[in-house]
Order: C-alpha cells, then structure tokens, then sequence
C-alpha cells in the first residue's frame, strides 16, 4: 500500500508460515544461527541486487510471514557507538527517495525484548556503495536524517512490499560516524565469502592502514556479539519468532 511516497506492507497472507532472515555475509548470517530452528535463513551477498534476488526467491514460495534484514552496518548519527544495535522504524531508499516504515507492533516488541543490550530507534538509509568517510556520513546524516546505512535493507523492503508482507531490519553498527574505512577493508566486502584474505591482501600493498583494520576487525567482531546475543533474546521471546505464544 503507498501514501505519497511512503511504502508499507500488507497484513501477513493465510498462506504464510514463518520469518525468512536475510543477511549479506556468512559471519552475519551465523550471528543470526539460534533462530534457524524457526526461521528460514538465508545468505544474500553484499548489494541491492544481491539482496533482491534472494528475497524473491524466498517471496515466491509464499511461504514467509515476515522478511528480516539482519547484519551489520555503517553509522551515520554520530552518537551511535559500535556495536550499538538499531531497530529500524522505517529504511529510507537513497536512490529513489522511497521510505517503507516497519510494522511499529514489531518495532516496540524488539525494543522491549532488546532492552537489556540497550537497543536503540532509528532510520536506515539503503546506498548502492560503502560509505567510506566521515564527510559522506555526515553529509549523509544532514541530507536524510537516517541513523545507519546498508547497502540491502531497501531491496529486502521492495520485495516483501510486493509480496504483501511485513518486515523489519535489525543492524548494529561497525564503523561510527566519525571513521573513515579504510580501502583494504572493502577488499573483504568485495570477497564475502573470504573477507579476512582478502583484506589482507589488499593490506600487503597499503601497510599503513594496519592500525585502522585492526580497529575495525574489533568493531566487526563486538556488532556480531552483539546480533548473537539479540538472536538469543529473541529466540525466547513468547510469540516472537521460535518463542511459545503467550496465551
């Protein structure tokens, strides 16, 4: 259904069964591995295309009452620490300008359910590329007032819209609004299925970006800590996903 532009998903169909988790990379994806016993979950690849193309082929066998976005992400509000996990009440298309609000039941169940790792609202913004740099965050920031970026969350949208089922985007933070990545680190972005060689590679022609690597490879591995411990959280939740429905 649309208003304006805004784009919002229908009531879940009868022909539903279960969420369908979606996440760009193999370590996002096991972050997510306490909730497989209950949802279908699949890895993307990095990128709008990526993701759409799995998306569809989960939508088509309508099959799945929920799409979920699920990984990690670039901070753009400069109070946004990593590791900081963000339930995003709507994602932002940078492309097109669409928005697509996620279902707020589902929001304030998470936000309740997250709250002991002090979960956090906020708007996702979809690019085709990496942001890079602390001037295109924050500029970024100004332009469309988003909290985190992705480079999936608005393909993942589009098609549970066009199936006519919720969804929703769970991402926590890597790199904060005030880092620049450095180049080697896109190198394992481009090789998701063997990041760590890669970026080590591409390390071994620029030495002087050891340090910020560093940095980042322990920013990675905090926000991927942190989506296991919401998958646990969510594992249990009564009605939420695999929890037992409360009567």
């Amino acid at each position: 259904m649309k208003s304006g532009n805004l784009d919002s998903p229908r009531t879940p169909t009868a022909t539903s069964q279960r969420p369908a988790i979606l996440a760009a990379m193999p370590a996002e994806l096991a972050s997510c591995a306490p909730l497989a016993s209950c949802c279908q979950t699949l890895l993307t690849g990095v990128g709008e295309a990526a993701a759409r193309r799995a998306a569809q082929v989960v939508t088509a066998s309508r099959k799945t009452s929920l799409l979920v976005s699920w990984g990690t992400a670039g901070g753009l509000a400069p109070d946004l620490k990593p590791g900081t996990l963000v339930i995003c009440t709507r994602i932002v298309d940078a492309a097109s300008g669409r928005r697509f609000d996620t279902p707020p039941e589902l929001v304030e169940r998470l936000m309740k359910i997250l709250a002991p790792l002090r979960a956090v609202r906020g708007v996702g913004l979809s690019v085709a590329d990496a942001v890079t740099t602390r001037k295109a965050k924050s500029a970024l920031h100004e332009a469309h007032g988003c909290a985190v970026t992705d480079m999936e969350s608005a393909a993942i949208a589009i098609c549970a819209c066009e199936a006519g089922i919720p969804f929703l985007a769970l991402r926590a933070v890597i790199d904060p609004a005030h880092s620049n990545l450095p180049t080697s680190a896109l190198a394992g972005m481009a090789n998701p299925e063997q990041p760590t060689r890669a970026s080590l590679a591409a390390l071994a022609r620029r030495p002087w970006e050891l340090p910020a690597l560093c940095r980042l490879a322990l920013w990675y591995r905090h926000s991927l800590h942190m989506l296991s411990s919401a998958a646990l959280m969510m594992e249990n939740a009564p009605g939420l996903f695999c929890g037992k429905k409360s009567r």
